[in-house]
């Protein structure tokens, strides 16, 4: 017997019909409510209106991930749908209710539809059950040591051998026991491991590792099992793909060299806030800037960019300033502010360019 049904042979017929009426007198209220303060607010504050678009659009794209299954993709078409109805009554000059509550569905539409088509984009292939000892075979995105003596390396264009039952995912993570050194992005290698499926959270409502690997492109994870081989590339890159190779490229470099100059504590700490790489820091260094609330300040983001920024800035100003030949004769501070920008933007592919810093260099820039 269901839920509903329950309390209906307990409290009888009148009191679920008085229920449903006070429910639907509730939602009555807090709609009419809420069509008169986002009125009013879209009226008073036509200036700032526009302020409201990513927090609705961020609105939509909650309410995708909140669903408990996955909507069809055809619903992606119903923000242009809402688009289309808002833009018919801002023409027809209705009612400034009537325009901020189309306005309203509309960004939250293209949120939602957003979400689905990112995700139709991606349709990344996982790994449906644990593998045997197979032959990996890949090209190298990134290295990164962890601890116990570990690589972890993220491949692309993988090949494994034998395959596994159902789709071969296109990009691992696989843990290497020592890895031969001079590893560097774009280098293709083979190696014995077990693969196996993206991991589950380790309990309801905590942090889903499956869902931040799936949309970063990656199948399956596992470790090796045998020594690690260079082998000839199995195909060609785009100028893009050489692009993003040689920047991975530098980063690692720029990391080990960081690294080998300071010591095993500071090392790791100073690698973070240039390059982004925070695996190697110790646990007691993390647990110290937690307990300080310190602990933001080891990911790049706006404090980072602003100060790297303004440095660049009066860096390059003082310079120029210090030229008669180029402070008498042109505008340093434009000078300084573009060259700034270029220096800044050097800064943000060298950390990483995680969401954060991309988000505070495009506010840098405006």
């Amino acid at each position: 017997m269901s839920t509903t049904a329950n309390l209906d042979s307990v409290a009888g017929p009148g009191a679920v019909d008085l229920t449903s009426r006070f429910a639907v007198q509730a939602l009555q209220g807090a709609w009419a409510a809420a069509r008169r303060i986002l009125a009013s607010g879209w009226g008073e504050d036509r200036a700032q209106r526009f302020n409201w678009l990513p927090v609705l659009i961020g609105v939509g794209i909650g309410i995708y991930f909140a669903l408990p299954v996955e909507p069809p993709a055809y619903l992606a078409a119903a923000a242009l749908v809402l688009v289309t109805a808002y833009l018919v009554v801002r023409w027809a000059e209705c009612s400034e209710t009537l325009v901020a509550s189309f306005a309203t569905a509309a960004a939250i539409g293209v949120g939602f539809a957003t979400a689905i088509i990112r995700v139709q984009m991606l349709s990344t292939v996982t790994l449906v059950e644990e593998t045997r000892v197979v032959d990996v075979s890949g090209q190298i995105l990134s290295a990164e040591p962890v601890e116990k003596n570990r690589t972890r390396v993220l491949l692309d264009s993988v090949e494994i051998d034998p395959a596994p039952p159902g789709a071969v995912p296109t990009r691992v993570r696989v843990s290497l026991a020592k890895a031969p050194a001079g590893l560097r992005p774009s280098q293709w290698i083979t190696v014995r491991a077990v693969l196996r499926p993206l991991p589950a959270p380790v309990e309801p409502g905590s942090y889903d590792f499956a869902r931040t690997l799936w949309f970063d492109g990656i199948g399956a994870v596992g470790f090796s099992m045998g020594p690690t081989e260079r082998i000839a590339p199995i195909e060609g890159d785009t100028w893009l793909e050489q692009f993003s190779m040689w920047m991975a490229s530098v980063r690692q470099a720029t990391s080990d060299r960081i690294r080998s100059q300071l010591d095993a504590r500071t090392g790791p700490i100073a690698d973070a806030f240039l390059t982004g790489e925070r695996t190697l820091i110790a646990d007691d260094d993390q647990q110290a800037m937690r307990d300080s609330s310190l602990a933001h300040l080891l990911s790049i983001s706006g404090v980072h960019l602003a100060l790297a920024g303004f440095g660049f800035l009066t860096a390059l100003r003082l310079i120029f300033s210090l030229i008669p030949a180029i402070a008498l004769n042109y505008p340093v501070k434009k000078w300084a502010a573009v060259a700034a920008l270029f220096a800044s933007f050097a800064y943000l592919l060298l950390s990483g360019s995680s969401i954060p810093a991309v988000r505070s260099f495009i506010m840098i820039v405006i």
